[in-house]
C-alpha cells in the first residue's frame, strides 16, 4: 500500500507564517506554522477518486466528524484506516483553511480488479447475507477485490454464519466466470455444490447447437449448478449471439441437469426458443453539437430494415465514445433505448450519450531523457495546454517516436495522466528507459 502525507501549502495559507500558539480569530484561517501541532474545528471533508465506494461511507471509515477539534496527526490516523479496509492501493488528503478551521480533501486510488461478489448454497436470503455483512465488514459492498483484506473478513463472516447453521464444512471462494468479459466472486461450501461438466443445447436451428454448445462451454464447465446461475450464463454469453442474428425474443430453459457417467459433474441439457426475426426501425442518433450530421454515417452503421443486429448498435456507440474522448469528455457514457415492436416485427433505437465533463490538457513531464533529449520530445509533442485532452494521443505520440528510432538503445516508453477535478485538467508523464 501506498501513503501519501501532504503538509499545508504557502500558497494556501500566505508566505508569512504565524506562532505556533496563535490560535485564529472568528473567519481567520490557520496559519502554515500552527498547522502540525494545533487544532481547528473540521468545516468540511471531500473525497475524490472513489467510483465503487461511496463517500459517505468512506468519510464513516474515517472517524471524523464536521466540527470535531482536528489537527495534521487525526488526517494521518484517518489514512490509516483506510489502509485497513483493503480496496485502496494509493491515497493521500491535502487540508487547509476554511472560514475558522479545516477542510480536508482525501484523494483515493481503488484497487483495480473489483468484482460483483455473489453466494451459493448458504440457507439465508440473499438481502439477509449482504445486510450483515455490510454491518461488519467497513466498506462492503456490491464489487469487492478478489484478495486481501476484505475478501478474507468476507470468507470469515460467511464461515460464522454457515457454523451458526449448524455446518462443520468450509466455505471457499473463487473468481467465477459471469461472461468472457466479465468475473464474480462467488462463495460457496465446499464440496456440497454439484459443478457442470458439460452443455447441450435442444431445438435450435437458425444457430448450430454445436456452436452453441461450444459457445456455452467456455464458460459454463466446471461452474457451480443451480438453473439460475445457467439462465444468467445464458443471458450474458448466449442471448447476444441470438441478438446479433436479430432474434430478440430469444428464450432458454427449461434445462435438465443429469449427472456425467465420466464425472462427478452434471451435464446440462438447454431448451431453446428461438423465436422470429426483427428488423431495424427507426433510428435515433445521439443530439451533439460535436458530430457532424455528415459524419454519422461512419458512426452508425446500420439502417432501417436492416437485421436487428444489436452488436451493431453497441458497436456505433463506442465509435461515438471514442469520438468524445478525443475532444476532452474522458468520462462520457453512451447507452440505447431499443423498443421493439412485436406486431411488426421492428425495433426502434434510440442511441444516447451522457458526455460528462470536458478535461483540457495541463501540462507535459518527462522522466529518463537529457536536457537535450527532452527540448526536442517537447518540440514534436503536439497537444498545448489548454486545448481538449485527447486521451489516445501519448499511446500513439509514443509509437511514433519508436517508429521514428530516435534514441539509441531504448528499451521501453510509458505514458501515465493526472487528472486535477478541480480545475478539470489532465497532466501527462512520459517514460523513457
Amino acid at each position: 500500500m501506498k501513503l501519501f502525507f501532504l503538509s499545508l501549502f504557502a500558497a494556501l495559507f500566505g508566505v508569512v507564517a504565524a506562532p505556533q500558539s496563535a490560535v485564529p480569530a472568528a473567519g481567520e484561517a490557520p496559519s502554515k506554522a500552527s498547522a502540525a501541532n494545533e487544532k481547528y474545528a473540521l468545516r468540511e471533508i471531500r473525497i475524490v477518486g472513489n467510483d465503487n465506494f461511496p463517500s459517505e461511507d468512506i468519510i464513516k471509515i474515517l472517524g471524523l466528524e464536521i466540527g470535531q477539534m482536528v489537527q495534521q496527526a487525526d488526517f494521518q490516523n484517518a489514512v490509516a484506516k483506510l489502509d485497513s479496509t483493503g480496496v485502496f492501493e494509493g491515497y493521500e488528503f491535502r487540508f487547509g483553511p476554511k472560514g475558522d478551521g479545516y477542510a480536508v480533501t482525501f484523494t483515493v486510488q481503488e484497487v483495480p480488479e473489483l468484482y460483483s461478489v455473489r453466494f451459493e448454497g448458504i440457507d439465508m436470503p440473499d438481502d439477509q447475507v449482504r445486510a450483515r455483512l455490510r454491518a461488519e465488514i467497513p466498506l462492503f459492498g456490491p464489487k469487492v477485490p478478489p484478495t486481501g483484506i476484505m475478501a478474507k473478513r468476507i470468507g470469515d463472516a460467511l464461515q460464522q454464519i454457515w457454523i451458526e447453521q449448524g455446518n462443520e464444512t468450509k466455505i471457499v471462494g473463487d473468481i467465477n466466470f459471469v461472461s468472457e468479459n466479465e468475473l464474480e466472486m462467488l462463495y460457496k461450501p465446499e464440496g456440497v455444490m454439484q459443478n457442470v461438466a458439460f452443455t447441450k443445447f435442444e431445438n435450435a436451428s437458425v444457430i448450430a447447437s454445436l456452436v452453441l454448445q461450444q459457445k456455452f462451454n467456455s464458460v459454463a464447465m466446471g461452474v457451480t449448478y443451480s438453473e439460475q446461475r445457467i439462465e444468467e450464463l445464458l443471458k450474458y454469453n448466449m442471448k447476444p449471439l441470438y441478438e446479433a442474428v436479430g432474434r430478440l425474443e430469444v428464450k432458454f430453459c427449461p434445462c435438465t441437469a443429469e449427472p456425467d457417467s465420466d464425472s462427478k459433474g452434471l451435464v446440462v441439457t438447454v431448451h431453446v426458443e428461438e423465436g422470429p426475426e426483427y428488423k431495424f426501425g427507426e433510428i435515433t442518433p445521439p443530439q451533439s453539437s460535436f458530430i457532424k450530421p455528415e459524419d454519422i454515417g461512419k458512426l452508425i452503421k446500420f439502417a432501417p430494415g436492416d437485421t436487428a443486429n444489436l452488436s451493431l448498435v453497441n458497436e456505433a456507440l463506442k465509435r461515438y465514445e471514442e469520438q468524445f474522448k478525443g475532444n476532452g469528455f474522458m468520462n462520457v457514457r453512451s447507452q440505447y433505448d431499443a423498443k421493439p415492436n412485436a406486431e411488426k416485427k421492428i425495433v426502434d433505437i434510440a442511441l444516447q450519450l451522457d458526455p460528462g465533463d470536458r478535461y483540457l490538457f495541463g501540462k507535459l513531464e518527462i522522466e529518463g531523457l537529457d536536457i537535450i533529449a527532452e527540448a526536442t520530445i517537447r518540440k514534436r509533442w503536439g497537444l498545448k495546454p489548454g486545448e481538449p485532452f485527447n486521451q489516445n494521443y501519448p499511446a500513439i505520440f509514443l509509437n511514433r517516436i519508436r517508429g521514428d528510432n530516435m534514441f539509441d538503445n531504448l528499451q521501453t516508453t510509458d505514458w501515465r495522466m493526472k487528472a486535477d477535478e478541480a480545475t478539470k485538467t489532465i497532466d501527462v508523464h512520459l517514460t523513457f528507459k
